[in-house]
């Protein structure tokens, strides 16, 4: 009886760490995912000038707007992932689940593989950190404080038509002169622009599995 009793308890205090670990994983994920829709917009923008200036660069057709706006987009072109990315958009709970060797906790299947999938994802984003000859050009030679400004003033992620930076006293035509028809510069921006694709298609089909992992989650945890 008392060895009945005991595995009771036993049950539901295994029963009660894993509805907390379900309720942890399902606020990481809703909380991850608003950050990793920001991040994936800035991703974005930063192909999509990184496209603009394109045909100057690689043929040394004309620029596509004005100077100023031109060099802001160059710089937004050089955004890369960053080396935590993996932490920053993982779950807390899913690493203690793992470190602890607790995962079994986890009853569902279901979320499981899916928790083990999303981990898997993210790593590969870690180790495929985007080349960073086009970065290291750009950034090589506009002045730190202009880049600050270009990130406060122009941010990436916002569509605009037309970038009012001050440059200070950069001086804008030998940063373009070394950009126009550079074919080793643009191939090194091809380069970014094609493995920036593959990022977005990724996180996208992240969003897509973790939308399914979180109805799975709230199923469990009792609020549908």
């Amino acid at each position: 009886v008392a060895l009945g009793v005991d595995n009771l308890r036993e049950e539901r205090q295994e029963k009660a760490l894993e509805s907390e670990y379900l309720q942890r994983l399902e606020q990481d994920f809703l909380q991850a995912d608003g950050d990793m829709s920001l991040g994936r917009s800035r991703l974005e923008g930063a192909r999509r000038r990184g496209l603009q200036i394109l045909p100057f660069i690689e043929y040394g057709d004309p620029a596509p707007t004005d100077t100023t706006t031109f060099i802001a987009w160059t710089y937004a072109a050089s955004r890369s992932l960053w080396p935590n990315f993996e932490a920053r958009y993982s779950s807390s709970a899913y690493r203690e689940l793992v470190a602890s060797g607790r995962f079994g906790l986890i009853r569902s299947t279901p979320i499981r593989g899916l928790l083990a999938s999303d981990q898997q994802m993210l790593s590969a984003q870690t180790t495929g950190l985007l080349p960073r000859a086009y970065r290291d050009f750009v950034r090589g030679r506009l002045p730190v404080e202009l880049q600050e400004r270009i990130r406060a003033e122009c941010p990436v992620d916002e569509d605009y038509d037309r970038c009012d930076v001050e440059l200070g006293r950069f001086r804008p035509g030998p940063f373009l002169r070394d950009l126009e028809g550079n074919r080793q510069i643009a191939s090194a921006l091809n380069l970014s622009l094609q493995q920036l694709s593959v990022v977005l298609i990724d996180l996208d089909y992240i969003t897509e599995r973790r939308d399914s992992l979180l109805v799975l989650l709230r199923r469990e945890i009792g609020g549908d």
